[in-house]
């Protein structure tokens, strides 16, 4: 009889301990405020600054040389503008 009640004393104690539990990890997206961009000033071009009565050869020059500087400020554009979008996760 003594067997059966420690038996079942142990029984009661082992079977009472509680269950480990893993902490668990809950991630809340927190809005962060973005840096101000850095101020790009628009490049003047020399197709403004042509004479009322250009040559062609001048009105050629003026928009060869417009057109470079356009591609240029649209590249500085587009570096900024990639280094505020986010990575798809």
């Amino acid at each position: 009889m003594k067997t059966v009640i420690l038996l079942i004393i142990a029984y009661l104690l082992c079977s009472c301990t509680p269950a480990v539990t893993m902490p668990s990890v809950v991630k809340i997206p927190v809005p962060v405020q973005c840096p101000e961009p850095p101020p790009i000033t628009r490049p003047h071009l020399p197709i403004a600054s042509l004479p009322t009565t250009p040559t062609p050869d001048q009105y050629v020059r003026a928009i060869e040389s417009s057109l470079e500087i356009l591609i240029g400020y649209a590249e500085r554009l587009e570096t900024l503008l990639n280094g505020y979008k986010q990575e798809k996760r």
